[in-house]
């Protein structure tokens, strides 16, 4: 069996393409694919369509489907995906398009399975997972025993690069002060000029200093 996890508008045509082939040799599940983007895949023998679900859900419905495979075939660059987080986090070994985080996240053969979005590609990585399973034995193994990076983790990477300084919760939301007002310092300018000549700008030197100093020369 292979799973499918896909995303509105996020690899339709590489599966449409694709499928009559995958359908040779794998069983396909479309979990939140959504009423209006299941509609090319309802009826088909050999798809299964869950076309929405409860987050809290997610863990059940797979324990239910019991995949070998996580498909993700994302034609355009993802930030970050939620989708393979939380199939890592199930320890299904997937199959992903090289592009965006997928490329950044999974190294191939080690924690997943990296395609170009071609689909002829996707379509032989896939039948030689289903011909030797072993790959795909020693990832779930592997995935098991790692620890996902966290949320947590993601922000102390990015508190150490900003070098940010710490605030308690109490001083980050503490009411906003008002600050007193600035103090304009004072402005002084000297001229000279040449005997019997009119003072001027170009004859002038000017300077500031502070208002609160106890004395000015």
């Amino acid at each position: 069996y292979t799973t499918l996890f896909r995303s509105p508008h996020k690899g339709s045509a590489v599966l449409q393409q694709m499928l009559p082939k995958l359908l040779e040799f794998a069983e396909l599940f479309l979990v939140g694919c959504g009423a209006e983007y299941s509609a090319p895949f309802e009826g088909m023998p050999g798809v299964t369509v869950v076309r929405q679900y409860q987050r809290t859900d997610l863990g059940e419905i797979l324990k239910r489907i019991g995949p070998h495979v996580g498909l993700l075939l994302s034609v355009v660059p993802e930030t970050f995906s939620f989708a393979l987080q939380e199939l890592l986090e199930l320890a299904i070994p997937v199959v992903c398009t090289r592009v965006g985080s997928f490329a950044d996240r999974i190294e191939d053969g080690v924690t997943g399975f990296l395609c170009a979005p071609e689909p002829s590609e996707i379509a032989e990585r896939l039948l030689s997972l289903h011909k030797d399973r072993t790959a795909l034995a020693r990832i779930h193994a592997y995935l098991r025993v790692t620890r996902q990076r966290s949320l947590l983790d993601m922000l102390n990477d990015y508190r150490a690069l900003a070098a940010l300084p710490e605030f308690s919760g109490r001083a980050y939301f503490a009411p906003r002060v008002q600050s007193p007002p600035a103090v304009a310092p004072a402005r002084c300018q000297i001229y000279w000029r040449v005997k019997e000549a009119s003072f001027d700008e170009m004859h002038s030197s000017a300077d500031y200093f502070a208002t609160d100093a106890a004395e000015h020369s």
